[in-house]
Protein backbone atom coordinates (compact mmCIF):
# COMPACT_ATOMS: atom_id res chain seq x y z
CA UNK A 1 0.00 0.00 0.00
CA UNK A 2 2.67 2.14 0.72
CA UNK A 3 3.76 1.91 -3.23
CA UNK A 4 0.81 2.64 -4.32
CA UNK A 5 0.30 5.52 -2.31
CA UNK A 6 3.43 6.86 -3.44
CA UNK A 7 2.88 6.66 -6.88
CA UNK A 8 -0.85 8.62 -6.37
CA UNK A 9 1.82 11.72 -4.40
CA UNK A 10 4.07 11.60 -7.83
CA UNK A 11 1.23 11.95 -10.37
CA UNK A 12 -0.53 14.45 -8.01
CA UNK A 13 2.86 16.54 -8.17
CA UNK A 14 3.39 15.73 -11.75
CA UNK A 15 -0.23 17.44 -12.29
CA UNK A 16 1.25 20.68 -10.08
CA UNK A 17 4.07 21.28 -12.04
CA UNK A 18 2.81 20.18 -15.97
CA UNK A 19 -0.19 21.87 -15.62
CA UNK A 20 -1.05 20.35 -19.25
CA UNK A 21 -0.97 16.88 -17.93
CA UNK A 22 -3.89 16.37 -16.23
CA UNK A 23 -5.40 17.55 -19.89
CA UNK A 24 -3.35 14.67 -21.70
CA UNK A 25 -4.89 11.71 -19.98
CA UNK A 26 -8.31 12.68 -18.59
CA UNK A 27 -10.54 10.10 -17.31
CA UNK A 28 -13.48 12.33 -18.85
CA UNK A 29 -12.72 11.97 -22.50
CA UNK A 30 -11.82 7.75 -22.20
CA UNK A 31 -14.62 5.61 -23.45
CA UNK A 32 -16.57 4.02 -20.66
CA UNK A 33 -17.52 1.05 -22.75
CA UNK A 34 -13.62 0.30 -23.13
CA UNK A 35 -12.28 1.20 -19.81
CA UNK A 36 -12.22 -0.27 -16.42
CA UNK A 37 -14.38 2.14 -13.93
CA UNK A 38 -11.94 3.71 -11.04
CA UNK A 39 -11.08 0.80 -9.17
CA UNK A 40 -10.46 3.45 -5.93
CA UNK A 41 -14.43 4.50 -5.88
CA UNK A 42 -15.70 0.78 -6.21
CA UNK A 43 -16.52 -1.57 -3.19
CA UNK A 44 -16.61 -5.48 -5.49
CA UNK A 45 -15.93 -6.70 -8.56
CA UNK A 46 -20.06 -6.75 -8.84
CA UNK A 47 -19.48 -3.47 -9.35
CA UNK A 48 -17.85 -4.16 -12.86
CA UNK A 49 -20.40 -4.76 -15.57
CA UNK A 50 -18.64 -3.91 -19.06
CA UNK A 51 -15.40 -6.88 -18.11
CA UNK A 52 -15.81 -10.48 -18.20
CA UNK A 53 -13.27 -11.18 -15.00
CA UNK A 54 -12.76 -14.96 -13.50
CA UNK A 55 -13.18 -16.09 -10.44
CA UNK A 56 -9.93 -16.14 -9.17
CA UNK A 57 -9.32 -12.75 -9.71
CA UNK A 58 -9.22 -10.51 -6.25
CA UNK A 59 -9.94 -6.77 -5.83
CA UNK A 60 -8.23 -5.76 -3.19
CA UNK A 61 -7.79 -1.71 -2.28
CA UNK A 62 -8.52 -0.77 -5.44
CA UNK A 63 -6.58 -3.02 -7.41
CA UNK A 64 -7.06 -6.00 -9.41
CA UNK A 65 -4.84 -8.82 -8.41
CA UNK A 66 -4.40 -11.50 -11.65
CA UNK A 67 -2.66 -14.96 -10.53
CA UNK A 68 -2.35 -18.25 -12.10
CA UNK A 69 -4.89 -18.57 -15.57
CA UNK A 70 -6.73 -15.13 -14.51
CA UNK A 71 -8.36 -13.30 -16.90
CA UNK A 72 -10.21 -10.05 -17.63
CA UNK A 73 -11.98 -9.68 -21.17
CA UNK A 74 -13.73 -6.38 -22.29
CA UNK A 75 -18.14 -7.46 -23.77
CA UNK A 76 -17.42 -4.22 -25.73
CA UNK A 77 -15.53 -4.54 -28.52
CA UNK A 78 -13.51 -1.44 -29.76
CA UNK A 79 -13.98 -0.51 -33.69
CA UNK A 80 -10.40 0.04 -35.68
CA UNK A 81 -12.09 0.14 -39.28
CA UNK A 82 -10.57 3.65 -40.24
CA UNK A 83 -10.85 4.94 -37.05
CA UNK A 84 -7.72 5.46 -34.56
CA UNK A 85 -7.49 4.38 -30.91
CA UNK A 86 -5.59 4.81 -27.38
CA UNK A 87 -5.61 1.82 -25.20
CA UNK A 88 -3.50 2.62 -21.94
CA UNK A 89 -3.05 -0.49 -18.85
CA UNK A 90 -1.34 0.22 -15.39
CA UNK A 91 -0.03 -2.64 -13.97
CA UNK A 92 2.72 -3.77 -11.28
CA UNK A 93 4.08 -6.72 -10.16
CA UNK A 94 4.59 -8.03 -6.92
CA UNK A 95 7.62 -10.70 -7.49
CA UNK A 96 10.81 -10.60 -6.47
CA UNK A 97 14.21 -11.58 -7.76
CA UNK A 98 13.05 -15.29 -6.32
CA UNK A 99 10.57 -15.09 -8.34
CA UNK A 100 12.81 -14.57 -12.04
CA UNK A 101 13.52 -18.02 -12.58
CA UNK A 102 9.56 -19.03 -12.60
CA UNK A 103 8.78 -17.32 -16.22
CA UNK A 104 5.40 -15.38 -14.67
CA UNK A 105 4.05 -13.69 -17.70
CA UNK A 106 1.33 -11.22 -18.48
CA UNK A 107 -0.09 -10.85 -21.52
CA UNK A 108 -1.94 -8.27 -22.88
CA UNK A 109 -4.52 -9.21 -25.96
CA UNK A 110 -5.90 -6.86 -28.79
CA UNK A 111 -7.93 -9.72 -31.00
CA UNK A 112 -9.98 -10.04 -33.88
CA UNK A 113 -13.04 -10.51 -32.19
CA UNK A 114 -13.85 -13.97 -33.86
CA UNK A 115 -10.03 -15.51 -32.16
CA UNK A 116 -9.14 -16.85 -28.80
CA UNK A 117 -6.23 -16.63 -26.84
CA UNK A 118 -3.85 -19.45 -27.98
CA UNK A 119 -1.15 -20.22 -30.24
CA UNK A 120 -3.19 -19.83 -33.35
CA UNK A 121 -4.43 -16.09 -32.31
CA UNK A 122 -5.58 -13.47 -34.39
CA UNK A 123 -4.07 -9.70 -33.97
CA UNK A 124 -1.27 -8.89 -31.31
CA UNK A 125 -0.26 -10.22 -27.64
CA UNK A 126 2.07 -7.83 -25.61
CA UNK A 127 3.87 -10.36 -23.00
CA UNK A 128 5.52 -8.74 -20.14
CA UNK A 129 8.18 -11.64 -18.18
CA UNK A 130 11.29 -12.67 -18.02
CA UNK A 131 11.84 -15.42 -20.45
CA UNK A 132 14.89 -15.04 -22.25
CA UNK A 133 15.34 -11.43 -21.49
CA UNK A 134 13.32 -9.25 -18.54
CA UNK A 135 10.73 -6.88 -20.29
CA UNK A 136 7.88 -6.85 -22.87
CA UNK A 137 8.14 -8.60 -26.36
CA UNK A 138 5.14 -8.35 -29.21
CA UNK A 139 3.92 -11.14 -30.87
CA UNK A 140 1.53 -10.49 -34.44
CA UNK A 141 -0.17 -13.03 -35.27
CA UNK A 142 -2.84 -13.79 -38.39
CA UNK A 143 -4.15 -16.93 -37.21
CA UNK A 144 -2.49 -19.29 -40.17
CA UNK A 145 0.65 -20.71 -37.74
CA UNK A 146 1.37 -21.44 -34.38
CA UNK A 147 3.22 -18.78 -32.78
CA UNK A 148 5.75 -19.50 -29.84
CA UNK A 149 6.48 -17.04 -27.17
CA UNK A 150 10.67 -16.63 -28.18
CA UNK A 151 11.85 -13.62 -28.59
CA UNK A 152 13.42 -14.54 -32.25
CA UNK A 153 9.67 -14.66 -33.01
CA UNK A 154 8.57 -11.22 -31.59
CA UNK A 155 7.85 -8.47 -33.70
CA UNK A 156 9.34 -6.49 -31.52
CA UNK A 157 11.34 -6.05 -27.66
CA UNK A 158 11.55 -3.72 -25.34
CA UNK A 159 14.42 -4.80 -22.28
CA UNK A 160 13.56 -3.22 -18.91
CA UNK A 161 13.04 -4.62 -14.84
CA UNK A 162 9.80 -4.90 -13.74
CA UNK A 163 10.40 -7.20 -10.49
CA UNK A 164 10.92 -5.25 -7.29
CA UNK A 165 9.15 -2.23 -8.59
CA UNK A 166 8.42 0.48 -6.32
CA UNK A 167 6.06 2.61 -8.81
CA UNK A 168 3.42 0.76 -11.32
CA UNK A 169 4.37 0.91 -14.79
CA UNK A 170 1.99 2.43 -18.18
CA UNK A 171 1.78 0.22 -20.49
CA UNK A 172 0.18 2.34 -23.96
CA UNK A 173 -0.99 1.05 -27.14
CA UNK A 174 -2.19 3.66 -30.32
CA UNK A 175 -3.35 2.70 -33.56
CA UNK A 176 -3.99 4.61 -36.68
CA UNK A 177 -4.38 3.00 -40.09
CA UNK A 178 -2.86 6.37 -41.61
CA UNK A 179 0.04 7.04 -39.41
CA UNK A 180 1.33 4.30 -36.59
CA UNK A 181 1.01 1.02 -34.85
CA UNK A 182 3.12 2.01 -31.64
CA UNK A 183 3.91 0.68 -28.19
CA UNK A 184 5.19 2.85 -25.05
CA UNK A 185 5.82 2.16 -21.71
CA UNK A 186 6.17 4.95 -18.96
CA UNK A 187 6.12 7.36 -21.75
CA UNK A 188 9.11 6.53 -23.39
CA UNK A 189 9.14 4.90 -26.74
CA UNK A 190 9.21 1.02 -27.25
CA UNK A 191 7.93 0.21 -30.96
CA UNK A 192 6.60 1.90 -33.49
CA UNK A 193 6.32 1.15 -37.08
CA UNK A 194 3.97 2.14 -40.12
CA UNK A 195 3.71 -1.27 -41.85
CA UNK A 196 0.97 -2.97 -39.80
CA UNK A 197 -2.66 -2.56 -41.03
CA UNK A 198 -5.27 -4.40 -38.84
CA UNK A 199 -7.54 -5.64 -41.42
CA UNK A 200 -10.86 -6.87 -38.84
CA UNK A 201 -13.32 -4.44 -37.55
CA UNK A 202 -13.86 -5.05 -34.16
CA UNK A 203 -11.64 -5.57 -31.46
CA UNK A 204 -10.97 -7.44 -28.17
CA UNK A 205 -9.56 -6.49 -25.17
CA UNK A 206 -7.92 -8.95 -22.41
CA UNK A 207 -5.03 -9.49 -20.53
CA UNK A 208 -4.16 -12.96 -19.04
CA UNK A 209 -1.66 -13.76 -15.79
CA UNK A 210 0.67 -17.17 -16.06
CA UNK A 211 1.91 -17.80 -12.58
CA UNK A 212 3.62 -20.97 -11.59
CA UNK A 213 2.24 -22.30 -8.01
CA UNK A 214 5.62 -22.38 -6.28
CA UNK A 215 5.85 -18.58 -7.08
CA UNK A 216 4.27 -16.11 -4.59
CA UNK A 217 4.09 -13.06 -7.80
CA UNK A 218 0.93 -11.58 -8.75
CA UNK A 219 0.06 -8.99 -11.06
CA UNK A 220 -1.90 -5.94 -10.08
CA UNK A 221 -3.86 -4.08 -12.09
CA UNK A 222 -4.85 -0.66 -10.98
CA UNK A 223 -6.22 1.29 -14.26
CA UNK A 224 -7.23 0.12 -17.93
CA UNK A 225 -8.86 3.14 -20.11
CA UNK A 226 -9.43 3.72 -23.70
CA UNK A 227 -10.11 6.42 -26.20
CA UNK A 228 -11.35 7.24 -29.84
CA UNK A 229 -8.46 9.25 -30.69
CA UNK A 230 -4.90 9.30 -30.53
CA UNK A 231 -4.00 11.24 -27.12
CA UNK A 232 -1.12 13.62 -26.44
CA UNK A 233 0.79 11.07 -24.48
CA UNK A 234 0.39 8.58 -27.15
CA UNK A 235 1.66 11.12 -30.17
CA UNK A 236 4.16 12.30 -28.01
CA UNK A 237 7.50 10.24 -27.72
CA UNK A 238 9.34 12.26 -25.41
CA UNK A 239 7.08 11.98 -22.22
CA UNK A 240 7.94 12.05 -18.29
CA UNK A 241 12.06 10.94 -18.06
CA UNK A 242 13.96 10.23 -15.15
CA UNK A 243 16.70 12.20 -15.47
CA UNK A 244 19.13 11.30 -17.84
CA UNK A 245 18.92 7.47 -16.98
CA UNK A 246 17.54 5.28 -20.18
CA UNK A 247 14.45 3.49 -18.77
CA UNK A 248 13.81 1.36 -21.31
CA UNK A 249 16.06 0.11 -24.07
CA UNK A 250 14.27 0.39 -27.55
CA UNK A 251 14.66 -2.19 -30.16
CA UNK A 252 12.37 -1.37 -33.16
CA UNK A 253 11.69 -3.67 -36.22
CA UNK A 254 10.45 -0.58 -38.51
CA UNK A 255 11.84 2.90 -37.87
CA UNK A 256 9.50 5.41 -38.82
CA UNK A 257 8.76 7.85 -40.99
CA UNK A 258 9.88 10.88 -39.70
CA UNK A 259 12.40 11.55 -36.34
CA UNK A 260 11.30 13.93 -33.64
CA UNK A 261 13.86 16.07 -32.10
CA UNK A 262 14.19 16.01 -28.37
CA UNK A 263 13.96 19.33 -26.10
CA UNK A 264 17.66 19.23 -24.99
CA UNK A 265 18.68 18.38 -28.50
CA UNK A 266 16.71 21.59 -30.30
CA UNK A 267 18.72 23.94 -27.24
CA UNK A 268 21.55 22.37 -27.40
CA UNK A 269 20.92 22.85 -31.58
CA UNK A 270 19.83 26.60 -31.35
CA UNK A 271 22.95 27.13 -28.88
CA UNK A 272 25.22 26.15 -31.15
CA UNK A 273 24.01 27.94 -34.07
CA UNK A 274 23.91 30.82 -32.10
CA UNK A 275 28.18 30.71 -31.55
CA UNK A 276 28.47 29.63 -34.88
CA UNK A 277 26.84 32.84 -35.92
CA UNK A 278 28.97 34.86 -33.57
CA UNK A 279 32.08 33.25 -34.31
CA UNK A 280 31.51 34.16 -38.51
CA UNK A 281 30.77 37.58 -37.02
CA UNK A 282 33.98 37.92 -34.99
CA UNK A 283 35.66 36.77 -38.08
CA UNK A 284 34.29 39.05 -40.69
CA UNK A 285 35.32 42.36 -38.09
CA UNK A 286 38.48 41.13 -38.57
CA UNK A 287 38.74 40.87 -41.72
CA UNK A 288 37.02 44.29 -42.33
CA UNK A 289 39.08 45.87 -39.15
CA UNK A 290 41.40 48.18 -42.09
CA UNK A 291 37.84 49.05 -43.83
CA UNK A 292 35.62 52.07 -43.91
CA UNK A 293 34.71 52.64 -40.77
CA UNK A 294 30.85 53.31 -41.91
CA UNK A 295 31.41 49.42 -42.76
CA UNK A 296 31.96 48.51 -39.20
CA UNK A 297 28.93 50.01 -38.01
CA UNK A 298 27.07 48.12 -40.50
CA UNK A 299 28.84 44.61 -39.77
CA UNK A 300 28.22 45.10 -35.82
CA UNK A 301 24.34 46.04 -36.69
CA UNK A 302 24.08 42.98 -38.45
CA UNK A 303 25.15 40.79 -35.84
CA UNK A 304 22.91 43.08 -33.14
CA UNK A 305 20.03 41.41 -35.34
CA UNK A 306 21.51 37.83 -36.02
CA UNK A 307 21.56 37.80 -32.26
CA UNK A 308 18.45 39.17 -31.73
CA UNK A 309 17.16 36.72 -34.29
CA UNK A 310 18.49 34.06 -32.06
CA UNK A 311 17.30 34.79 -29.19
CA UNK A 312 13.72 35.56 -30.36
CA UNK A 313 14.17 31.69 -31.78
CA UNK A 314 15.42 30.38 -28.81
CA UNK A 315 12.64 32.23 -26.80
CA UNK A 316 10.19 28.54 -27.33
CA UNK A 317 13.24 26.13 -26.19
CA UNK A 318 13.60 28.38 -23.53
CA UNK A 319 10.17 27.47 -22.57
CA UNK A 320 11.11 24.06 -22.91
CA UNK A 321 14.16 23.60 -20.93
CA UNK A 322 11.68 25.83 -18.35
CA UNK A 323 9.38 22.61 -18.30
CA UNK A 324 12.65 20.48 -18.49
CA UNK A 325 14.16 21.89 -15.66
CA UNK A 326 10.62 21.77 -13.47
CA UNK A 327 10.80 17.89 -14.53
CA UNK A 328 14.35 17.60 -13.01
CA UNK A 329 13.44 19.28 -9.98
CA UNK A 330 10.21 16.47 -9.93
CA UNK A 331 12.90 13.86 -10.26
CA UNK A 332 15.08 15.15 -7.53
CA UNK A 333 11.89 15.36 -5.13
CA UNK A 334 11.14 11.98 -6.27
CA UNK A 335 14.52 10.87 -5.66
CA UNK A 336 14.40 12.46 -2.17
CA UNK A 337 11.25 10.93 -1.22
CA UNK A 338 12.75 7.44 -1.97
CA UNK A 339 15.62 8.04 0.33
CA UNK A 340 13.01 9.26 3.01
CA UNK A 341 11.09 5.99 2.16
CA UNK A 342 13.88 3.57 2.21
CA UNK A 343 15.00 5.27 5.42
CA UNK A 344 11.59 4.41 7.01
CA UNK A 345 11.70 0.79 5.60
CA UNK A 346 15.57 0.78 7.78
CA UNK A 347 14.34 2.11 10.55
CA UNK A 348 10.96 -0.38 10.73
CA UNK A 349 13.78 -2.84 10.15
CA UNK A 350 15.43 -2.10 13.11
CA UNK A 351 12.22 -1.82 15.33
CA UNK A 352 11.32 -4.84 14.18
CA UNK A 353 14.79 -6.72 15.01
CA UNK A 354 14.52 -4.13 18.60
CA UNK A 355 11.01 -5.98 19.60
CA UNK A 356 11.74 -9.22 18.43
CA UNK A 357 15.03 -9.28 21.20
CA UNK A 358 12.36 -7.19 23.90
CA UNK A 359 9.82 -10.42 22.84
CA UNK A 360 12.25 -12.92 24.01
CA UNK A 361 14.00 -11.24 26.49
CA UNK A 362 10.51 -11.08 27.81
CA UNK A 363 9.45 -14.81 27.34
CA UNK A 364 12.64 -15.87 28.86
CA UNK A 365 11.72 -13.42 31.96
CA UNK A 366 8.43 -15.17 32.41
CA UNK A 367 10.04 -18.64 32.06
CA UNK A 368 12.16 -17.73 35.05
CA UNK A 369 9.35 -16.38 37.13
CA UNK A 370 7.39 -19.56 36.16
CA UNK A 371 10.29 -22.00 37.44
CA UNK A 372 10.44 -19.43 40.79
CA UNK A 373 7.17 -19.59 41.31
CA UNK A 374 7.01 -23.31 41.08
CA UNK A 375 9.36 -23.69 43.48
CA UNK A 376 7.60 -21.81 46.03
CA UNK A 377 4.41 -23.96 45.45
CA UNK A 378 6.56 -26.86 46.72
CA UNK A 379 8.11 -25.51 49.22
CA UNK A 380 5.04 -24.65 50.73
CA UNK A 381 3.45 -27.85 49.85
CA UNK A 382 6.17 -29.70 51.72
CA UNK A 383 5.99 -27.61 54.84
CA UNK A 384 2.31 -27.91 54.64
CA UNK A 385 2.85 -31.75 54.57
CA UNK A 386 5.31 -31.29 57.94
CA UNK A 387 2.66 -29.45 59.96
CA UNK A 388 0.26 -31.94 58.69
CA UNK A 389 2.31 -34.71 60.06
CA UNK A 390 2.78 -32.74 63.29
CA UNK A 391 -1.37 -32.40 63.41
CA UNK A 392 -1.45 -35.50 63.27
CA UNK A 393 0.83 -36.58 65.66
CA UNK A 394 -1.18 -33.97 68.26
CA UNK A 395 -4.39 -35.40 67.54
CA UNK A 396 -2.72 -39.16 68.60
CA UNK A 397 -1.60 -37.51 71.47
CA UNK A 398 -4.94 -36.23 72.36
CA UNK A 399 -6.75 -39.14 71.83
CA UNK A 400 -4.39 -41.09 73.72
CA UNK A 401 -4.30 -38.42 76.68
CA UNK A 402 -8.60 -38.54 76.47
CA UNK A 403 -8.30 -42.71 76.48
CA UNK A 404 -6.02 -42.63 79.88
CA UNK A 405 -8.01 -40.45 80.93
CA UNK A 406 -11.48 -42.40 80.66
CA UNK A 407 -9.74 -45.56 82.09
CA UNK A 408 -8.53 -43.37 85.36
CA UNK A 409 -12.54 -42.10 85.84
CA UNK A 410 -13.52 -46.08 85.26
CA UNK A 411 -10.88 -47.06 88.01
CA UNK A 412 -11.24 -44.21 89.95
CA UNK A 413 -14.75 -43.53 90.23
CA UNK A 414 -15.04 -41.37 93.35
CA UNK A 415 -11.64 -40.02 93.15
CA UNK A 416 -10.64 -36.75 94.35
CA UNK A 417 -12.61 -33.47 92.03
CA UNK A 418 -9.77 -31.31 92.26
CA UNK A 419 -7.09 -33.27 90.32
CA UNK A 420 -9.77 -33.81 87.31
CA UNK A 421 -10.37 -30.37 87.28
CA UNK A 422 -6.48 -29.48 87.35
CA UNK A 423 -6.06 -31.54 84.68
CA UNK A 424 -8.60 -30.26 82.41
CA UNK A 425 -7.53 -26.73 83.11
CA UNK A 426 -3.97 -27.13 82.75
CA UNK A 427 -3.51 -29.79 79.93
CA UNK A 428 -7.02 -29.90 78.23
CA UNK A 429 -8.12 -26.51 77.61
CA UNK A 430 -3.80 -25.09 76.50
CA UNK A 431 -3.94 -28.21 74.53
CA UNK A 432 -7.77 -27.39 72.67
CA UNK A 433 -6.38 -24.13 72.00
CA UNK A 434 -3.30 -25.12 70.30
CA UNK A 435 -5.19 -27.57 68.44
CA UNK A 436 -7.51 -25.16 67.13
CA UNK A 437 -4.46 -22.53 66.55
CA UNK A 438 -2.98 -25.46 64.34
CA UNK A 439 -6.45 -26.16 62.45
CA UNK A 440 -6.91 -22.28 61.50
CA UNK A 441 -3.07 -22.18 60.30
CA UNK A 442 -3.66 -24.80 58.16
CA UNK A 443 -6.52 -23.27 56.60
CA UNK A 444 -4.71 -20.50 55.83
CA UNK A 445 -1.55 -22.10 54.27
CA UNK A 446 -3.73 -24.65 52.11
CA UNK A 447 -5.75 -21.27 51.01
CA UNK A 448 -2.15 -18.97 49.90
CA UNK A 449 -1.36 -22.45 48.00
CA UNK A 450 -3.84 -22.87 46.23
CA UNK A 451 -3.89 -18.90 45.50
CA UNK A 452 -0.25 -19.59 44.28
CA UNK A 453 -1.40 -22.39 41.80
CA UNK A 454 -3.65 -20.02 40.19
CA UNK A 455 -1.62 -17.06 39.66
Amino acid sequence: MIKYYLFCFLFQLATAVIPNLAQVSSDASANPHFSLPNLLTIESLENINNWDISKNVLFDNGRLLLSDQSSIWGKYKVPTNNKPWTTELIFRSTGLRADKPFDNTLNVWLLNDDTTPDDKFDGFKIEVSNKEQPGLKVFNNDGSQVLSDKLAQALGACKFQYLESDVPFTLRVSYDEDKWFKIQMDNNLCFKTDQVRIPFENLKLGVTANVNQKSSEKFEVLAWRTWDKLTEDAIDDHGLMVGDEIKIDVKNEFKPRVGRESLMERAQRVKQQILKDQQQQQHQQLQQSNSDPFDIVLSKLDTLELTINGLSTAGEDVEMLNVDNKIQELHNAYASLKTSVDDTKQSVRELQSILVKQYAQMLESIAQLNQKVIGEVREQHFGMEEVSKKVDLLMNNHKEIAHQYQQNQIKEPSGSGNTVDTVMKWVLFPLMVILLALVIFVYRLRHDIKHSKLL
